[in-house]
């Protein structure tokens, strides 16, 4: 099956890409992106170049995270050996470096640094469309270099917007393009850059972004506060800016090793495959600017209505016959729970994502640097948590063996429940076996070949180690349990 645009991006522009294929595809354009694209046992680097060659064109969702990727270059390099025209969509105020300033340096770019960013992929639809339409009315699906040659003459600027396939062609042939780099985008998209001034596009050659003056706004939350972007929305807490101590110090490892031996418990044998040694070396961390996250763990109540939306890939997952509503969804993927935010950011026209580890940790800390959030021990009256298992001299406890709703017990300094125990977090984060290299700045780390994202916060059947602020785990993307669940983060306008 052939395919309009091949949507190449970063991990960590999970969001921007599916909001991007998602209105590209109600206007009719068909996308081919992954993982969604990527036929189940295939091998993905295969797929990758199959779905780029059944696309007529490449759209690119560039940033710092896509500028310094390996397999966006490789992506790239495979559609200018096809002569595919490439659209870059710069959704950051970044500029082309080393070899992709080779690529990309020398050619039109639709800027969309500015939210709601769902406003510039609708304006970008209407480009690949006009693309297309020219395409298509020569009858050339093959991009070689002779169809993309273009003339002398220049492009007339004030040229607006017509009716017409027709008309579209004839104007196409009387622009000009510069030769300086590779032919990515020929004349089809010069003439849709010139001719979509009526709706208010704007493309830059190698010059750094506008000046944005915006209207005036209510004043942003401030930290502590709480809010909501819609009625079955997540409730939202700011998280001030600030800085601390990410991972824990051998003294805190030493009682869960011996724990571990009087359980008969080897690292290697974790269901989250991860030595102590992971949770180092500690390293300062700085967050620089306040952060909402939600107050609660994501509800069965909130991914029902995101399902009843049309969202969430129409996935209904099982409540294990404990009962929905206010308790944390739980059985979905790190996948899945991507779908979720792209949902949510779609709905609001905000930009939702999930928490990166760092900010995960920050907030679970909320100022403190003990073991857990509440101190050095604890109890089943703290937490939810596998209360049979003990390590340190404490008490044995409950076992509930279920969840329990998210507001059951007392939060943490911040204002944030169950941040330890009940069900696990998703992260961002591609794992990492320790934290040599880890950003200092609170962003997400990802990786080329990600084998698996990390976990944290415990879960209703964890130890209570794994309820400490430093713990990290780490699962596939596509692994379900009715341990697993996730929380969202939305970064504020400054």
């Amino acid at each position: 099956m052939p395919f309009d645009a091949f949507i190449s991006y970063s991990s960590k522009d999970k969001i921007a890409a599916d909001t991007c294929c998602a209105v590209l595809e109600k206007a009719g354009v068909r996308c081919w992106i992954a993982p969604r694209d990527v036929k189940p046992g295939s091998e993905y680097g295969a797929a990758i170049i199959d779905g780029i060659g059944k696309s007529r064109l490449m759209v690119l969702i560039f940033s710092s995270s896509a500028n310094d990727s390996s397999q966006i270059r490789r992506e790239i390099e495979r559609a200018v050996s096809k002569s595919m025209p490439i659209i870059p969509v710069r959704i950051e105020e970044v500029t082309p470096t080393k070899s992709m300033e080779y690529f990309l340096g020398a050619i039109h770019w639709l800027d969309a640094l500015t939210p709601p960013i769902e406003k510039h992929f609708r304006q970008l639809s209407e480009t690949v469309k006009a693309i297309l339409e020219v395409d298509a009315s020569t009858g050339s699906t093959d991009h070689d270099e002779t169809a993309l040659k273009p003339t002398a003459q220049k492009p007339d600027r004030n040229t607006t917007m017509t009716n017409g396939s027709a008309d579209l062609r004839d104007r196409a042939g009387a622009l000009a393009w510069p030769l300086s780099r590779p032919l990515l985008i020929a004349g089809p998209l010069v003439a849709a850059a010139a001719l979509l001034g009526a709706v208010g596009i704007w493309f830059s050659v190698r010059q750094p972004a506008p000046t944005v003056v915006q209207a005036p706004s209510r004043s942003a939350p401030k930290p502590n506060e709480s809010f909501k972007d819609c009625d079955k929305c997540p409730e939202m807490v700011v998280v001030p800016a600030g800085s601390f101590t990410m991972g824990s110090p051998e003294s805190e490892r030493a009682p869960i090793a011996a724990a571990w031996a009087n359980y008969g418990i080897t690292p290697g044998s974790l269901t989250t495959n991860m030595p102590l040694s992971s949770e180092g070396p500690q390293h300062k961390v700085t967050i620089a600017q306040p952060l909402a996250v939600g107050r609660f763990a994501v509800t069965f109540d909130q991914w029902d209505a995101c399902g009843d939306d049309g969202g969430c890939n129409a996935y209904h997952p099982s409540d294990q016959g404990w009962g929905r509503g206010t308790r944390p969804v739980v059985n979905v993927s790190w996948d899945e729970a991507k779908a979720y935010v792209g949902w949510l950011s779609r709905r609001t026209a905000k930009n939702y994502r999930l928490l990166s580890e760092a900010e995960r940790e920050y907030m679970t800390r909320a100022a403190t640097t003990t073991p857990f959030w509440w101190g050095s021990t604890f109890s089943t009256d703290q937490a939810n948590y596998n209360g049979t298992r003990t390590y340190d001299n404490q008490p044995v406890g409950e076992n509930r063996q279920k969840t329990l709703p998210v507001d059951f017990f007392a939060p943490n300094p911040w204002g944030f429940y169950q941040v330890s125990g009940n069900s696990y977090d998703w992260i961002e984060d591609c794992i990492h076996d320790d934290y040599f290299g880890a950003p200092v700045d609170g962003s997400a780390w990802s990786a080329d070949n990600c084998k698996g994202h990390v976990v944290r916060g415990g879960a209703w059947s964890s130890a209570p180690w794994n309820l400490r602020s430093a713990f990290r785990g780490w699962f596939p993307t596509n692994f379900r349990s009715s341990n697993h669940g996730f929380r969202v983060a939305r970064p504020l306008a400054p």
